[in-house]
């Protein structure tokens, strides 16, 4: 089957624009670059707040991020576990921290941001086991985290996604 006309014009004119050389960003270069790209997220939560902890994990302590909403029922809140995007090599809860704010804030959730392993420096499935072991300790633990473990959820941007649908 040919290639449409349109698509087969982009192309070219994408090939055309591009530079001769190619190299890819250092992972150094990528964070760099998320960085700056998340400090324009327009997402403000000033109404909720946090606190910095670590986990148990794998292959050593994972840091945590734990978002509270101002407004919680007197009972036990529901608990969202969320995975930061960035291509499990760039992202971390400090350029997500805008994001889990807005997140917690909108759903009423404690909301708790895991710090998982990033590539190229840990190599796969060092993100994967722990997001499953961050879950597994935040369920277990959620008293302590003032969630109700029946009603937690996990979820992530981007990449951060992939690792909530691996968890589930």
């Amino acid at each position: 089957m040919p290639l449409d006309p349109i698509a087969k014009r982009l192309l070219a004119m994408m090939a055309a624009a591009a530079p001769e050389s190619r190299t890819r960003p250092s992972p150094g270069e990528r964070r760099d670059s998320l960085k700056k790209l998340m400090q324009f997220a327009r997402a403000e939560a000033a109404s909720v707040t946090t606190v910095d902890g670590t986990m148990p994990g794998p292959a050593g302590e994972i840091a945590y991020r734990l978002y509270a909403p101002a407004v919680e029922a007197a009972s036990a809140a529901p608990g969202f576990v969320f995975f930061h995007g960035g291509g499990m090599v760039a992202g971390s809860i400090q350029t997500h921290d805008r994001i889990a704010a807005a997140l917690a804030e909108a759903t009423g959730c404690r909301l708790i941001s895991v710090d998982y392993r990033l590539a190229p420096e840990h190599k796969f499935p060092a993100a994967v086991e722990d997001a499953i072991a961050a879950t597994e300790y935040v369920a277990r633990n959620a008293e302590a985290f003032g969630i109700d473990a029946e009603r937690l959820v996990v979820g992530g941007d981007s990449a951060g996604a992939t690792l909530a649908a691996v968890v589930c």
